[in-house]
């Protein structure tokens, strides 16, 4: 399998290179060129990365061009700004739950915790045996949910049921496949090289999108990824991308090329409003004006209530000081925004592709500074 992901890579590679030749009249000389001058850059950005973020646009400058950054620096930029002490409250699911319930943060309400050491978190059913945990889901929790790791940001088995089918014994799933009891079961159960704690189920109560949202972009909840750059005491948004699910999607998920049918749409932080929106990734970006399915403009599309949302963002990220750069995702749903969880190390890819701009631009050099001037430990 991973021979064959290989060479749809490098085909995929050269597709691109043959696209960018045609449409932008840029020899594969001058492509590989400037390739090679990205790649020894400090930011390190791939070959792959180097078409994802459009890079080869000439209507970037250079300096524009290198501070896109690649998946090869970014986890770095994460272990300099974050103190690793505080990745347990955010890799820890529940932790972070605990934390947000204590501050009186808006989560979803988790109904089933499935656990080999049988954590417990209020008011949730606990489930530690497969078999309970498969007659749980066959007379017991309440649908629709949504399931998900409790440690880390792994999509894995994270879906949205809206039923039981007990003639076929299967749950239905949100985008109307189903999938067997059992062999869901058996994909909960905890994955060899990780430990025990690592391990484990939440089942949460599904996030409903308000009724205007419905009606404007389909019968799902948008999610934010929201990138706070967080000085002392005066956070900042770096860089605010909504996502909207369609097509079969079950949740906002994006993937590295594009192809979940999400929508991502670039917003202005301080007004909530759209301000591009795309599907798919460079070379094969579709912009979008309007919603594809529903019919909505998208561009100029603005959040309802935006100011509520970034009063619970900014309560939220003071909470957590030894996190100098925070990547939230926030639910636009009917009861306002509720938070779905806070990563440390979220990636840098998507709000490059969904932006157009490089994460290590003039403000971000300028944060990194500020902090290296008063504190010896960001200097690095």
């Amino acid at each position: 399998m991973g021979i064959v992901r290989r060479i749809k890579n490098k085909l995929g590679v050269i597709n691109s290179a043959i696209r960018v030749r045609s449409e932008y009249r840029k020899s594969f000389i001058a492509q590989v060129f400037e390739m090679i001058a990205l790649r020894l850059n400090k930011n390190m950005v791939g070959v792959d990365e180097y078409y994802e973020f459009m890079a080869y646009d000439d209507n970037f400058t250079n300096e524009m061009k290198r501070s896109f950054v690649g998946w090869r620096k970014e986890t770095s930029y994460g272990e300099i700004l974050n103190h690793k002490t505080w990745n347990v409250v955010t890799n820890d699911k529940l932790t972070a739950y605990a934390i947000f319930s204590g501050l009186n943060l808006p989560y979803p309400k988790i109904t089933a915790l499935y656990h080999p050491y049988k954590r417990e978190f209020p008011g949730a059913v606990c489930l530690s045996e497969p078999a309970e945990l498969a007659a749980y889901l066959r007379n017991g929790i309440s649908f629709p949910f949504f399931s998900k790791p409790v440690h880390g940001a792994s999509g894995r088995n994270s879906v949205a049921c809206i039923a039981y089918e007990e003639s076929s014994d299967s749950l239905v799933l949100g985008n109307g496949n189903k999938i067997d009891v059992e062999e869901y079961v058996a994909a909960c159960h905890p994955r060899r090289g990780v430990y025990p704690w690592e391990a484990g189920f939440i089942f949460q109560e599904l996030v409903k999108p308000s009724s205007d949202i419905a009606d404007l972009l389909g019968n799902v909840v948008p999610g934010m990824r929201l990138i706070v750059l967080n000085p002392d005491g005066d956070p900042k948004i770096h860089r605010a991308i909504l996502k909207i699910p369609t097509g079969d999607s079950m949740t906002d998920n994006f993937g590295k090329v594009g192809e979940t049918g999400t929508i991502i749409a670039e917003l202005d932080p301080e007004t909530g409003t759209i301000v591009r929106a795309q599907h798919g990734i460079a070379p094969n970006i579709r912009p979008l004006d309007a919603h594809p399915e529903t019919g909505t403009r998208l561009v100029g599309f603005q959040i309802p209530n935006w100011d509520q949302y970034l009063k619970v963002l900014f309560y939220a990220t003071k909470a957590f000081p030894g996190v100098r750069l925070q990547h939230w995702d926030i639910a636009v749903s009917d009861s306002g925004p509720v938070i779905f969880e806070m990563n440390t190390f979220g990636g840098f890819g998507l709000p490059q592709i969904a932006t157009r701009k490089g994460f290590c631009d003039h403000s971000f050099k300028a944060f990194l500074s500020k902090l290296g001037e008063k504190y010896p430990a960001y200097k690095k």
